[in-house]
């Protein structure tokens, strides 16, 4: 999923020792991280000597790097999902705006 980097190889293999494949209805079955997380429910690693949530990890490796003033919304809304096609990067207002809706759309059902 990440070729295009050179060391790309060698990190997904060890990211995936840490995914499982599981569908939560959404389009396609998330990556979930099932190493460690924090007290939000994040996934957490080191790479590079540096700190990485997992899902911001996974958007730099696919798509580049992540633009300023953006955050990496998960579109499946699972926190421990690190399937880069589940996330997007948007602005910190557009995060918490689709974030205020999706948990809106969950307390009318």
């Amino acid at each position: 999923w990440c070729d295009s980097m050179p060391h790309s190889r060698v990190l997904a293999r060890e990211i995936s020792r840490y995914v499982r494949e599981r569908d939560w209805g959404y389009r396609t079955p998330c990556w979930e991280w099932t190493g460690p997380v924090n007290a939000s429910g994040y996934g957490t690693t080191t790479y590079g000597g540096r700190f990485w949530y997992v899902h911001r990890l996974t958007y730099t490796l696919h798509n580049g790097t992540i633009p300023k003033g953006h955050e990496i919304h998960h579109r499946c809304h699972r926190r421990r999902c690190c399937r880069p096609d589940h996330e997007q990067a948007l602005t910190r207002r557009a995060h918490k705006i689709v974030t205020l809706l999706y948990r809106l759309s969950r307390a009318l059902k």
